[in-house]
């Protein structure tokens, strides 16, 4: 999510989880470090926050580092997709008619993760007990916790099982060791992930990710 961004304080407060959000139907360490681990990097599934798109569109300061990861998506050098969640985070024109546009950047929009009130049938998917557990304990820890629409980008990236979620949002990064630890799931600046992909390009990738893990 972008902070500021269709967000008003009050709101966002009533509608975090667990109370606030709509309802999840579900069954019953260091980016840097962990993304390197796998070699090359020509195929990597990678998930952008909202606040990675907006920079873009709206042409902010760090457009020209979107800009070089769509390029490595138009090359086939990478994987990018947004959540469905992002249609939550950006309601209302003029800027959420250019969020459907996204695929002609050659970046699609996957599911998310299903709620009561924001069900699409045939698009989402039902949530993880395993994920639903790490989120409850990390939502009572004390820290500072990202909004339900991001914990949904997050969920549907680990359903999904993509290789890097890459945000801006500082909510999101605070908590990037414990997800990385409890999850598996690795979340990265992007310009830091382009940093490792440099470093990287010269190595052999692995056979498979498993074995790379």
């Amino acid at each position: 999510m972008v902070e500021g961004l269709n967000s008003d304080p009050q709101e966002d407060h009533l509608r975090d989880p667990p109370t606030g959000s709509p309802a999840i139907v579900r069954e019953s360490d260091n980016g840097l470090l962990a993304l390197a681990a796998h070699g090359r990097m020509s195929t990597d599934k990678l998930t952008l926050d909202t606040s990675v798109i907006y920079e873009y569109l709206e042409n902010q300061g760090k457009a020209s580092v979107t800009e070089r990861l769509l390029q490595l998506g138009a090359a086939g050098e990478v994987e990018l997709v947004v959540t469905a969640r992002i249609n939550e985070d950006v309601p209302q024109s003029p800027l959420a008619d250019r969020i459907q546009e996204l695929p002609l950047l050659n970046v699609d929009v996957t599911g998310s993760v299903t709620r009561l009130d924001c069900w699409v049938i045939g698009r989402d998917m039902l949530g993880s007990d395993e994920f639903k557990s790490v989120f409850s304990e990390l939502y009572r820890s004390g820290k500072k916790q990202p909004d339900w629409r991001d914990w949904d980008h997050l969920h549907a990236h680990f359903l999904l099982g993509r290789d890097v979620f890459l945000t801006w949002d500082n909510k999101i990064l605070n908590l990037s060791g414990e997800l990385r630890t409890r999850l598996g799931i690795v979340v990265m600046r992007p310009e830091e992930y382009l940093t490792v992909r440099n470093q990287n390009q010269g190595s052999q990738a692995p056979t498979n990710r498993e074995n790379a893990s």
